[in-house]
């Protein structure tokens, strides 16, 4: 939870239901739910009308190791 900003700290933290911080952007939105993005930091979270959760956003292994995709022959 290093990489995440105070705002999103405070947000993980917190054991009551609260409405997204400053720096959360729509990603979608549905009927049931909205999917926010941080803007300072990258961290998604599922809002829906009872909880919020915190998404585990995976990187693709050629990203995480800083190597483009080969292309196949």
């Amino acid at each position: 939870m290093d990489s995440k900003c105070n705002h999103c700290r405070q947000l993980i933290e917190s054991s009551i239901i609260s409405e997204p911080h400053q720096h959360l952007k729509v990603q979608r939105r549905s009927m049931s739910s909205s999917i926010y993005r941080c803007q300072l930091c990258n961290t998604m979270f599922e809002f829906t009308e009872h909880e919020i959760y915190l998404l585990d956003i995976v990187q693709p292994e050629a990203e995480t190791v800083g190597q483009k995709p080969s292309a196949c022959a």
